[in-house]
């Protein structure tokens, strides 16, 4: 495992960032228990960017369009030139013997 660079700046000790090289004080770490120091090795503002760009992408919303309505009722065997709300009435009624209003 390789060793932290850290030094002392203004008597507080200050650590370089694994991401953007720069020196920074512990305060601008986010805590992390998991390692050696107790903080991340990327600093605030760099875990932020990198949050940003991994969470924030838009997501494309789903497409509707790729099997129409028509289809739908098609696949069911609905006549369209017809009322299909009839059509389902007849269906029940011949199935299951429910007249529906």
């Amino acid at each position: 495992m390789p060793i932290r660079e850290s030094k002392i700046i203004n008597d507080l000790l200050h650590f370089k960032c694994n991401k953007c090289d720069d020196w920074k004080s512990m305060e601008e770490y986010y805590l992390n228990r998991q390692s050696k120091h107790g903080i991340s090795s990327w600093c605030k503002k760099c875990m932020k960017k990198e949050n940003e760009a991994r969470y924030m992408k838009p997501k494309s919303a789903p497409d509707y369009t790729k099997e129409p309505v028509d289809n739908f009722f098609k696949n069911l065997g609905y006549d369209l030139k017809e009322d299909i709300h009839e059509q389902f009435k007849e269906k029940m009624f011949e199935k299951y013997g429910v007249n529906l209003l």
